[in-house]
């Protein structure tokens, strides 16, 4: 499928190409989020494409020829320089001159080759995110014009006294939104986008017939922040692609991703939400059996549905991967930030606390002739010309070809690297080959 709409800008209107071009991508975005289908990726700034195509899951040789003939295909086409395919993201990356051909033809010729070759359908699980994701932008959008126009609209319904809806409809919006079990049902049915733009437009709208102000306030910010996120992560994408986009680059095939080997555990946040959600229900239904008043029961779940925490999160990591795009890091799946509550523990490379200058931890002398402390000055006059990577084979080193001391890594000893903490552990010999002490060597921890 091609971007619809772009040709007829260009060439009645008199829009120029890349406007027209990302005007179309922005309704076609609006457009299947409103409908639930599938809209195909398709970035392109100043002569390169990123295009998804389908079938890019995969290895062997059958995937080799669907690469070929995709990327043999495109380069055929007058104005295209080179055309490659990442696997990993499932796009193909094209680079072209800027009105020596369109992106609708590009986008038609990939359709072409995956008809011909009968590929299936885009795996969004078989690849990482895309990071100039429209979609997302057209979500929080939407979200946020709804909240704004459903604000305006409570508050002039409380000027004209209007009748509120009954408080047990804004109560299932609410309930749905918030609890973790209904608003996961509802994500699994219309997708995660999908599902979070249209509770958020439900939410405005009942919360607006309802005369409340400040439910609408409230998401309204943090749809803001949503925004403030998405636009940092497209504009750091944009700084960053002509690096990562470099021809001869690109990653050829695609592995199958490996399954966690147990569920995601839950965070505070589920956590809280859970213990809390049986008790509202509970609560809402002695109210119900008590009273006799649906409203009553309706307003105690309004009253108690945790809203906070999730916004809370959100707001975090919003910030953060604000932050990290200003740095110069391409976020390619946001969620991750959402999941940072759930770190258990922290693995750290070792080498990354070092700054790389070898040290020595430990000398024992193995013999009369040397005692420990001149085992350490013989070794340290050895390393004082080395560096961590020398000390990557066997051995032996010296200080120099006259150097009376030579170090070997030692061979009854557990394997190492300098980074390691254990360090690298080696023996001190002379020119001779005798044994004269043994050193254990590391690296020195970076200051900072």
């Amino acid at each position: 499928m091609g971007i619809p709409g772009a040709s007829l800008a260009r060439s009645v209107l008199g829009v120029p190409a890349a406007a027209a071009e990302k005007a179309s991508r922005t309704a076609g975005a609006f457009a299947a989020l409103a409908a639930g289908g599938r809209v195909r990726r398709v970035w392109s700034h100043a002569g390169r494409a990123h295009i998804q195509a389908n079938g890019l899951s995969g290895e062997g040789p059958r995937h080799r020829r669907y690469v070929r003939a995709l990327t043999e295909a495109l380069r055929q086409l007058d104005g295209v320089n080179w055309a490659e395919v990442n696997a990993v993201t499932g796009h193909v990356l094209v680079a072209y001159k800027e009105g020596g051909v369109s992106l609708d033809d590009l986008v038609e010729v990939v359709e072409d080759v995956e008809e011909a070759r009968r590929v299936g359908r885009f795996d969004e699980d078989a690849h990482v995110r895309w990071p100039d994701d429209e979609m997302a932008w057209a979500a929080a959008t939407s979200a946020l014009a709804a909240d704004v126009a459903g604000a305006v609209g409570a508050a002039a319904a409380r000027l004209l006294a209007l009748p509120p809806v009954p408080s047990p409809m804004r109560a299932a919006v609410a309930v749905a939104d918030s609890m973790p079990q209904v608003r996961t049902a509802v994500e699994r049915r219309l997708g995660r986008l999908r599902a979070d733009a249209l509770l958020g437009v439900a939410n405005a709208v009942v919360q607006s017939a309802g005369h409340g102000v400040a439910p609408p306030v409230t998401d309204a910010v943090h749809r803001v922040f949503q925004l403030h996120e998405i636009g940092a992560r497209r504009a750091a994408w944009r700084r960053r692609e002509p690096l990562l986009a470099a021809a001869g680059r690109q990653p050829q095939e695609c592995g199958a991703r490996t399954e966690r080997p147990c569920p995601l555990p839950d965070g505070p946040v589920e956590k809280a939400a859970n213990r809390t959600a049986l008790g509202h229900l509970l609560g809402g239904a002695a109210v119900l059996a008590g009273t006799r008043d649906a409203s009553a029961a309706a307003d105690l779940l309004l009253a108690t549905v945790a809203k906070a925490a999730r916004h809370g999160r959100e707001a975090f990591a919003a910030v953060l991967a604000h932050d990290l795009a200003g740095h110069g890091t391409v976020v390619l799946d946001p969620a991750a930030l959402r999941r940072l509550d759930r770190v258990s523990a922290v693995v750290i490379d070792s080498s990354v606390l070092c700054d790389g200058d070898l040290r020595l931890l430990s000398a024992v002398a193995t013999g009369e002739d040397l005692d420990d402390a001149g085992v350490w000055r013989a070794a340290g006059a050895v390393l004082a010309d080395l560096d961590p990577d020398d000390l990557a084979g066997p051995g032996p080193w010296s200080g120099g070809a006259e150097a009376e001391w030579r170090l070997v890594r030692a061979a009854d000893a557990p394997s190492g690297a300098p980074a390691d903490p254990r360090g690298v552990t080696l023996d001190l010999m002379d020119e001779h080959g005798g044994l004269f002490g043994r050193v254990r060597v590391g690296c020195s921890l970076d200051p900072l």
